[in-house]
């Protein structure tokens, strides 16, 4: 799910003189040359992603959530639990703490 995000896609384009970026738009390119008789001006094209939709804030935001939770679980109550339960809710919540902590870590 983390490694899978969805995005948004633009497609850019924008004219350079001194380097070239992305893909050629060779007809605006054409154009443009024509009408303003430069030989050195490019018109090139570039894919631009935003992961920064609502899913994927709604998703981390989540993810934020169980990890807080999680520890803020982890640390309260501890005083009056019987030991065998204390370390069997350490276990579970240790475990669910390191799989949030893997995602919230996981690169695209």
């Amino acid at each position: 799910m983390i490694s899978n995000l969805s995005f948004d896609e633009d497609v850019i384009s924008f004219e350079l003189t001194d380097r070239i970026m992305g893909t050629i738009d060779t007809a605006k390119t054409n154009i443009l040359r024509m009408n303003q008789q430069k030989q050195d001006v490019v018109v090139c094209r570039s894919n631009n992603k935003n992961i920064f939709i609502p899913e994927n804030i709604l998703l981390a935001s989540v993810l934020i959530g169980i990890h807080l939770l999680a520890t803020k679980f982890m640390n309260a109550g501890k005083e009056n639990q019987i030991e065998e339960f204390k370390n069997e809710h350490e276990s579970y919540l240790q475990k669910i703490i390191d799989y949030a902590e893997f995602l919230l870590k996981d690169s695209l």
